[in-house]
């Protein structure tokens, strides 16, 4: 084994073995511990964005609704707690940001639905997005940029819940024109997607942007996503480098692998000291349920956790010429969570996430 595998090796235990926390603020270290909650919070995302303080939004700030794009552009900037709901739907510009503030929550009423452009978070914490449906966030003219939600430079304690994401009324299979649904990168830190469904779509959930960003994500990119319905999407659900990522209970649903068509190309992407918790997901007709991305000096892992697959393929859990890696935690250590398919039949997670997956759909009792 040469000496920048056994480098890499130790670098992955060093931050499995001994997390640190991220400033409050979202950026920048402090190097003081992590937030464990003793007991489930209210409101709990059951996932990364419970540390670290927890994930609360605009609680106890003021309250406006919105049903265009000037006031919804002015309701979100700044740092003020406030609570926004988006009555209806609202077209936003083409290629255009609109940049969301700390400490809001953003909630759908009346068939919410975004179009257009995109949501950035960048350097910002504490938001809440709930029960919206974002769709078709294009770019103009050629080449992809855009995405419907991009977390960046820093963000943490997000959590977003009950959304639906695609490319609706397109079909953009070649993505010329569209990026990510919703892309976590530079360093963002506890975040948890829960409930949501992906449909329509290639590039779907990119976790970690690129291989040259390790002195920015190592030790970083901690989410969390649960209870998703990954609809036929082809790639990147998540795709993930870096990060300590936990997956658990999602449905991915698919055809036979195409490159060309909506159908799954793969489900999760290992890529560069990736460290993914998958547990209790359940695969039906996925041709390739994970697939490895790393660099054989930087590898990557999954750990298979009771996962069930119906007419799909194997689970890879590391490329093949990567030396085993003694694996060092697990998320019962940091929150609070029960497998949905721990003492059920394995279609309870299918079923779950049928129901109550995607905006407008009913809270989980």
């Amino acid at each position: 084994m040469n000496l920048r595998i056994l480098l890499s090796l130790f670098l992955l235990l060093v931050m499995i073995s001994c997390p640190t926390s991220d400033s409050n603020s979202g950026g920048g270290s402090t190097g003081y511990k992590e937030i464990l909650p003793a007991s489930p919070v209210s409101g709990s995302s059951k996932g990364f964005a419970d540390l670290n303080g927890g994930t609360t939004g605009g609680t106890g700030g003021s309250e406006v609704t919105v049903d265009n794009k000037f006031d919804f552009q002015s309701a979100v900037i700044g740092t003020t707690s406030k609570i926004i709901y988006v009555n209806g739907s609202i077209e936003l510009n083409q290629g255009i940001w609109i940049n969301v503030g700390s400490n809001k929550s953003i909630i759908g009423i009346n068939n919410a639905k975004l179009r257009y452009g995109g949501l950035l978070l960048s350097g910002v914490r504490n938001i809440i997005i709930k029960n919206i449906t974002f769709h078709d966030a294009v770019t103009p003219g050629s080449g992809t940029e855009y995405d419907c939600i991009s977390i960046t430079d820093g963000s943490a304690n997000i959590w977003i819940d009950h959304c639906t994401f695609s490319d609706d009324p397109v079909n953009d299979l070649s993505a010329l024109h569209h990026d990510g649904l919703l892309d976590i990168k530079r360093g963002s830190n506890y975040i948890t997607v829960s409930y949501c469904e992906f449909h329509n779509h290639i590039k779907t959930c990119l976790l970690g942007h690129s291989d040259d960003n390790a002195g920015m994500d190592l030790g970083k990119l901690k989410v969390t996503y649960h209870h998703n319905f990954f609809n036929s999407t082809n790639q990147r659900n998540p795709r993930v480098r870096f990060g300590r990522v936990h997956v658990y209970n999602n449905y991915y649903l698919s055809l036979p692998a195409s490159e060309t068509t909506s159908s799954m190309m793969y489900g999760i992407g290992i890529g560069d000291l990736s460290q993914i918790y998958a547990e209790g997901n359940y695969f039906e007709d996925a041709a390739t349920p994970s697939k490895m991305y790393d660099d054989k000096d930087h590898p990557g892992y999954l750990k298979d956790v009771n996962n069930y697959l119906e007419n799909s393929g194997v689970i890879v859990t590391k490329a093949a010429s990567s030396p085993e890696l003694i694996w060092a935690w697990s998320p019962d250590k940091y929150y609070n969570y029960t497998s949905d398919n721990a003492n059920e039949p394995a279609e309870n997670v299918k079923n779950i996430c049928l129901t109550y997956s995607g905006a407008d759909k009913p809270e989980r009792p």
